[in-house]
């Protein structure tokens, strides 16, 4: 099993460097590099998941796992997925009636309050092959996404990343990768 990992600024690539990334990626993934743990904090993650989610479909054993720094004690975590989490309650409210209503609603209670809003990307078992929560209780909240990076990185052969500055935390992963002796690809 040949792992990758990757970083990136919260704004992610331009436009034009996204073939580039794609081209990273299926040159990983044709060098047997099949895992690939994933984030979900800013664009760049967005992008390469994106981009894999795609692959995914001319190399089906590409697996995609969500790496999460934390558990959500509270299935709305930010005023967005609150909203939205109400409109879409409220569109089966609307939309259904009698025992198929009560059906949706219970689904919609029980299965997607309890993990699908736990993040900000609806869905995500749809979308990733396996979700996994690092242990990370001992750091405070804020700590835990520079750790779980980190924990990535550890345990992944390679990165990737796109880091236009060092002092930004993306970059701080990037050097903390050169120290563990990680292969580095740049996407620049």
């Amino acid at each position: 099993m040949k792992t990758v990992t990757y970083i990136g600024s919260h704004f992610g690539v331009s436009e034009d460097k996204l073939p580039k990334l794609k081209n990273i990626l299926i040159s990983l993934i044709e060098k047997g590099y099949n895992v690939f743990y994933c984030g979900d904090y800013g664009n760049f993650d967005s992008q390469v998941n994106s981009t894999l989610l795609h692959l995914k479909k001319e190399y089906p054993n590409v697996q995609m796992i969500k790496v999460k720094p934390y558990y959500s004690s509270n299935k709305f975590t930010s005023p967005q997925a609150k909203a939205l989490y109400q409109k879409e309650k409220q569109e089966i409210l609307d939309s259904y009636d009698g025992e198929q209503l009560e059906q949706k609603l219970k689904y919609f209670e029980n299965d997607l309050a309890e993990d699908f809003y736990n993040s900000k990307y609806l869905h995500e078992k749809y979308f990733f092959d396996e979700v996994v929560v690092c242990d990370l209780d001992q750091y405070p909240p804020k700590a835990r996404i520079i750790e779980c990076n980190k924990w990535k990185v550890r345990n992944s052969d390679v990165l990737v990343a796109y880091c236009p500055h060092q002092y930004t935390n993306s970059g701080k992963i990037r050097t903390y990768a050169q120290k563990h002796n990680k292969t580095i690809i740049d996407v620049d």
